[in-house]
């Protein structure tokens, strides 16, 4: 089902409308630390890469393919041997990976293997959706916790709603492309019905304007609403609520 691979569920496009000097040259997008040093954010090249995708679908330009290649290419050569991302080590050294790291890398891998047909990426999303799925415990981003099963944008604090989407997002991409019935299409199935158990527990309206943590189990559990904050990376408002109306993915 590879051919069923096409646009991103998000709009990323103006992560490169607005850096047009960025798309001619053989660089990435940085973003600048506090410090006044520049990085490259991992989830930030995931992000551009995505939109460069869309817009390659949307005008047939190859100007988006080959920039969209080029990051396909850096995350291939920044994923380690366990299939990571050091996403936050530059803030969090002590919980450097996340799943929506994970997730996002992963689609963007799908779709570079779309286009080119080459296992290499496939193979490497494999890695990605593998390591994300490993228990929090056992050093991964996947907390199971009775019935329900989580996705962990950041490893050391509440789970995050938007990130875990994402996350979700980059699954549904590997079992789309890989065609798989059986674990990888089970956990999809799983995650979706834990995040549908917790939209279902409050209104849309109540979780738009609710900023703050809505318990999920008796083990105290936690899911965090993200604050509307300028990152400069996702925009964190309602991305979940728009998308998951979006999307049929319930």
């Amino acid at each position: 089902k590879i051919d069923e691979v096409k646009g991103y569920y998000n709009n990323l496009t103006q992560k490169v409308i607005l850096m047009p000097d960025l798309l001619h040259s053989e660089k990435l997008p940085e973003i600048k630390q506090l410090d006044g040093h520049f990085i490259l954010f991992p989830v930030a090249v995931f992000q551009y890469a995505l939109g460069c995708y869309d817009l390659f679908l949307a005008t047939n330009k190859k100007v988006y393919l080959k920039k969209f290649m080029q990051c396909a290419e850096w995350t291939l050569g920044q994923q380690d041997t366990m299939g990571r991302w050091h996403n936050f080590s530059h803030t969090s050294p002590q919980a450097p990976f996340g799943a929506m790291a994970q997730g996002e890398a992963t689609s963007v891998l799908i779709r570079a293997y779309a286009e080119t047909k080459d296992v290499k990426y496939l193979q490497s999303a494999k890695k990605a959706i593998d390591f994300m799925l490993t228990p929090l415990q056992e050093g991964g981003t996947s907390i199971y916790d009775g019935d329900d099963l989580l996705f962990a944008e950041y490893t050391h604090l509440p789970v995050v709603l938007n990130g875990w989407i994402f996350a979700w997002w980059g699954l549904y991409d590997y079992v789309l492309a890989s065609g798989d019935k059986g674990v990888y299409n089970e956990r999809l199935q799983h995650l979706s019905r834990s995040r549908l158990k917790i939209l279902h527990r409050q209104t849309l309206q109540h979780l738009r304007t609710k900023i703050g943590k809505l318990r999920l189990t008796d083990s105290a559990q936690h899911i965090l609403i993200s604050p509307c904050i300028n990152t400069g990376l996702a925009t964190d408002c309602s991305i979940h609520l728009r998308q998951e109306r979006g999307r049929n993915i319930c």
